[in-house]
């Protein structure tokens, strides 16, 4: 245990998450010190998750009034904002009951306001929920729609983290033995998304699942006739 740590006010909070000069610890610095004595450092993990929760609070504000910082601005604040994401997501295994929203309030922001971010924003966001899935913080079933969303948003680097991610995720889940309940669960998700109506989600499932298919990860016969069912959807052309 470290003998006395000075106490973080939200302007120190603030102040080590953008890199102000005046500042105790910095993130990366904090982030191992807490890694290696979580309970020494409580008071500063909620006066920085206070801190993030308020940034989140205000960014959805600002998108519900107004879209004009879609695809970029946010300036300081907004790196602010992906770096105490991407801060809490590394340090949230050691942190399970104080952090056990953390995936609600990044997931959130992403699926109500992910086009109205700033494009670096958005992808530290998505890079802090891989995370959280990684280290089986949340389930890929949960976030699994949430990353097929992303894809068809028009920001190319947040299409291409999440269709890696989740067919990494897919591939590793399946290295040592197949989990044919939740193999069959994110199959649906996918399944119900290549016959849907919108063709943009339904070539991003449909990519997946050739990719998938191709890997011999899923390389059944559900896999193989959705596949082929694909040829009957209304907008066929979409697997050109």
């Amino acid at each position: 245990m470290r003998q006395h740590a000075p106490a973080y006010t939200p302007e120190a909070a603030s102040a080590s998450a953008t890199g102000g000069a005046g500042e105790r610890h910095s993130l990366p610095a904090l982030q191992a010190k807490m890694k290696r004595d979580p309970e020494g450092y409580e008071t500063e993990l909620r006066q920085l998750q206070r801190h993030f929760e308020s940034s989140v609070f205000l960014f959805r504000q600002q998108a519900a009034l107004s879209s004009s910082s879609s695809g970029g601005g946010g300036g300081e604040t907004a790196k602010e904002l992906g770096d105490l994401a991407l801060f809490l997501a590394h340090v949230a295994p050691f942190y399970p009951n104080d952090l056990a929203d953390l995936p609600d309030h990044i997931g959130g922001l992403l699926d109500t306001n992910a086009r109205a971010l700033p494009s670096g924003l958005r992808v530290h966001l998505v890079q802090a929920l891989i995370l959280l899935v990684n280290r089986k913080i949340v389930d890929l079933e949960d976030t699994m729609e949430l990353f097929m969303e992303l894809q068809v948003i028009g920001d190319r680097a947040v299409k291409k983290l999440a269709f890696s991610h989740i067919v990494h995720s897919i591939r590793r889940m399946n290295q040592k033995h197949k989990n044919e309940a939740k193999n069959r669960k994110l199959q649906g998700i996918l399944f119900k998304l290549v016959q849907g109506e919108e063709e943009s989600r339904a070539k991003r499932a449909f990519t997946i699942l050739c990719d998938l298919h191709r890997r011999r990860v899923w390389f059944d016969d559900r896999t193989a006739n959705a596949i082929c069912d694909a040829c009957f959807h209304p907008s066929s052309r979409y697997i050109l």
